[in-house]
């Protein structure tokens, strides 16, 4: 087969340039071609004389060529379904409904020139619902819906240095198998840029999301912005960050607003000296139109410049058998908290210089001395504080099977003020622990620890000094075998109790369970659990009227986890897949109005579901039972779904 044409060179003298005729929509009605089956640039020379082809000459009837480029789309990739589904509701209220949904989706995919230059998607679907209701304070209600959902996505440049990518996405939650009833559109358009250069440590990133939820009870509007970097060039290191979020939820009639922005600046001249600068300032405004006044702000912003020392061999204050640290920081921060059109505002400086001396490997030494200034509503305070501490750390020994770690400290402290008179403080604390690992079999293994700290702090303006004892317990296992389960389980207890002027006591108790178990080739299941609980109670006596004061009492419970069974092939029935999930939650993390667009409108703190899944060639089938807790309502819902794919 003879060689393939080298592709034209351009003449010489003539210079390189690319041309862009036409709006970027002919793009999308041009026909279907292959792509480019060369790169861009300049062509080797024709065999065997090493002339260059003439440069053909332009036409209008290509008016988007341009040398090593061509206006075409690659090959469409094209998939869809089409689903059908059947539901059955019930409320804690008693209310029932029936839903009938059809669904049906259609996605395309190429790519214009290469893959690496602009990568595109489309979707478009149609949901069409028919709804029966009954059982509600409006008595029975029947009515049909529909809505359509549509999708596209661009990538400029994927794989270069500035990614460009672009997103729109537009559906409804009835169309999916997973829906719990209640009719949430959603909307959601987002922006991403990044860029570096090609040479040099700088990279920098936006990302740009607006996101509207729909429902029945109200709109959910949250736009999110994002801007960063960072950039390294020789001793200096510096990153930046901001943040703007507008969240507003007509259903509660509020609007809230988070901005924040973060900036980092590292200097380093030698290894052993470090200058870090960190600025910070966070702002947050809450409006609400529900209740009258209900307008509140506040804004902190926050400077602090650190610096760390060591001197090395050569330097002053250098001791070979006597390492030294020194360490000073400088702070100044600013807090306003606004309330119905007033504000109040406050201001602290603060200024530290410390030092950390090593005589040995297990003494050390440390002192720090501490300026403050706190303004407020035109007044202002003083403070100076002198601190010195010895600590001794001794490196772990066995005591048998068990291994044993002691640590002692002393501290001595000063402080005085604005109005206040001299105060002395002493302070000494001890701790030992004890701690051993039992192996239980080859695979399996059990830990615990004990840890005890005792501590007494006298002060000079206290009657009686203040006494506290502290004890806690770790109890660790964990283990695995050869069919691949792999279990943990740890369970901590703490207690804290303080005696003296004032008393108070602290208990935590935290649980971990993990275990993932494969029963056979086609079945495993696997549980995750954490849970916490923790009380506070403290006394305090008043000196005016003698009366003892408490505060506290009952435990605050906390807990989260999932369990799930998967059965690949139920009754042997091959592409028979059971899952059973249990997810419980006691807190909800993700939120809208801190910036997560993908955080549920509604909180789901209990959900269990059964599902059984078959899968024939392209047609799947679903039965799912489920019963959850939505922001504290119960429903119980049973969904049939049957979707054919192609």
């Amino acid at each position: 087969m003879p060689p393939a044409a080298s592709p034209p060179r351009r003449s010489a003298g003539r210079p390189r340039r690319l041309r862009w005729i036409g709006p970027l929509s002919l793009a999308l009605l041009a026909p279907v071609a292959g792509a480019a089956s060369f790169t861009p640039g300049r062509g080797d020379a024709d065999p065997p004389t090493g002339d260059n082809p003439p440069v053909p000459e332009r036409r209008a009837a290509e008016p988007l060529q341009a040398p090593g480029f061509e206006w075409v789309l690659g090959p469409w990739r094209q998939t869809g379904s089409l689903a059908l589904d059947a539901r059955w509701m019930r409320q804690d209220t008693g209310a029932t409904s029936q839903q009938g949904v059809v669904s049906t989706d259609f996605d395309w995919a190429t790519h214009l020139w290469e893959p690496w230059f602009l990568q595109m998607r489309f979707g478009l679907g149609l949901v069409g619902v028919r709804d029966n209701t009954q059982g509600g304070d409006s008595g029975r209600v029947t009515g049909s819906s529909g809505g359509l959902t549509a999708r596209m996505s661009l990538q400029l440049f994927p794989a270069s240095r500035f990614p460009f990518e672009l997103r729109a996405d537009m559906g409804d939650n009835r169309s999916s198998s997973d829906s719990l009833g209640t009719a949430v559109r959603h909307q959601r358009l987002s922006l991403s840029q990044s860029w570096r250069p090609e040479q040099g440590n700088l990279g920098l990133h936006l990302h740009l999301d607006h996101s509207r939820l729909l429902s029945d009870a109200g709109d959910d509007i949250l736009t999110s912005l994002q801007l960063g970097g960072h950039h390294q060039q020789g001793e200096h290191a510096m990153d930046a960050s901001g943040q703007l979020v507008l969240n507003q939820r007509s259903d509660l009639d509020e609007q809230q607003r988070l901005a924040s922005f973060h900036l980092r600046h590292g200097f380093s001249p030698r290894p052993d000296l470090q200058v870090e600068t960190l600025a910070n300032w966070n702002d947050n405004r809450l409006h609400s139109g529900r209740r009258l006044g209900d307008d509140l702000g506040g804004s902190v912003r926050q400077l602090t410049s650190v610096v760390s020392w060591r001197p090395r061999e050569g330097d002053p204050l250098y001791h070979p058998e006597l390492p030294l640290q020194l360490g000073a920081s400088a702070r100044w921060s600013e807090v306003v908290v606004s309330n119905q059109g007033t504000s109040q505002r406050a201001q602290a400086l603060a200024a530290t210089l410390g030092a950390n001396l090593d005589l040995s490997a297990t003494w050390r030494l440390g002192a720090s001395v501490a300026v403050n200034r706190v303004q407020a509503a035109q007044l202002s305070a003083d403070s100076a504080n002198l601190n010195g501490t010895a600590t001794w750390s001794p490196a772990g020994m066995q005591l048998g099977a068990w291994r044993y770690l002691p640590q002692a400290g002393l501290s001595m402290g000063a402080s005085t003020g604005s109005g206040v008179p001299l105060r002395h403080q002493l302070g000494v604390q001890a701790s030992h622990g004890i701690s051993r690992d039992w192996a239980l079999g080859e695979r399996s293994q059990l830990s615990i620890n004990l840890t005890q700290s005792a501590a007494v702090v006298r002060e000079s303006t206290t009657p009686q000094p203040v006494r506290g004892l502290s004890h806690t317990l770790g109890l660790f296992w964990q283990g695995s075998s050869d069919s691949g389960q792999q279990r943990l389980a740890g369970l901590s207890v703490s207690d804290s109790r303080s005696q003296g002027s004032s008393s108070g006591a602290f208990q935590l108790v935290n649980l971990q369970l993990s275990q993932r178990a494969q029963v056979s080739r086609t079945t495993g299941w696997s549980v995750n659990l954490t849970a916490q609980a923790a009380r506070s109670t403290s006394s305090d006596l008043d000196p005016f009227t003698g009366d003892l004061r408490t505060s506290g009492g009952g435990w605050q419970q906390y807990y989260s986890g999932s369990a799930s069974l998967d059965q690949q092939r139920l009754f042997g029935v091959p592409r028979l897949r059971h899952t059973l999930l249990l997810t419980v939650n006691s807190q909800q993390l993700e939120r809208r109005a801190l910036g997560d667009v993908d955080a549920p409108r509604e909180r789901i703190s209990q959900s269990l579901e059964s599902r059984l899944d078959y899968l024939v060639g392209r047609l799947e089938l679903r039965l799912s039972a489920r019963h959850a807790r939505v922001e504290g309502r119960a429903v119980a819902i049973v969904n049939a779904r049957l979707q054919r794919r192609f």
